[in-house]
């Protein structure tokens, strides 16, 4: 089996609605890390940027945007 770039994947997995389980399965991990993330950049006073790199349906970067 040949290896396919990860963006190839996950599209696929957007298209028969997998990312929405993947979005179920690790929104408690994703939220305590961003939980973590905002509490470093309030107490040093830094800025953030993050990339969306097209793997999912865009879940985590409409929370890091809420």
């Amino acid at each position: 089996m040949a290896k396919r770039p990860a963006t190839d994947v996950f599209h696929d997995w957007a298209l028969v609605g997998k990312d929405e389980g993947m979005e179920k399965g690790h929104a408690a991990s994703v939220s305590e890390m961003l939980e973590f993330i905002w509490q470093q950049v309030e107490s040093t006073e830094q800025n953030f940027s993050a990339v969306d790199v097209g793997c999912g349906n865009g879940w985590v970067v409409r929370k890091l945007k809420s």
